[in-house]
């Protein structure tokens, strides 16, 4: 039999346990939905680099709305904050000597619940493709 000073014991524990594993288990989700958010964006500013790569006019606003349309698709956790595409010279490229770049590159506000998580949850990345002259 126990003694009455010992009828509590696992409850106190179990109350110290259990913020902890909460805390953990919390952190270990949002950096899971970050991360998720980092991949996915990633992808989104590739296909988007594709895209603008292949554009026969160099478009940078069918790049930038391209960008946003495949943020859209992708139903990925976020919310804009910033996207472009610039062309570092005059496009098309007539031949292969003209080397003509294309940057992709976004920046999105990913949801969280810890208010200590450094960088307020954004998530950014860019990507830079050659565009290849017309046949």
């Amino acid at each position: 039999m126990k003694c009455k000073k010992e009828r509590g014991q696992a409850l106190v524990e179990f109350a110290f346990a259990l913020p902890v594993f909460v805390l953990l288990l919390a952190g270990m989700i949002q950096f899971g939905v970050i991360l998720w958010g980092q991949n996915t964006l990633s992808q989104v500013v590739r296909d988007a680099g594709r895209y603008a790569a292949t554009l026969p006019d160099c478009s940078e606003s069918d790049a930038t709305t391209r960008l946003a349309e495949l943020a859209d698709a992708s139903g990925g956790p976020w919310t804009l904050a910033e996207s472009s595409a610039i062309y570092t010279a005059d496009c098309p490229p007539e031949n292969n000597s003209d080397k003509v770049w294309v940057t992709v590159a976004a920046s999105y506000d990913v949801a969280i619940f810890f208010p200590w998580v450094p960088g307020n949850g954004r998530v950014s990345s860019s990507t830079e493709f050659r565009v290849e002259p017309a046949p």
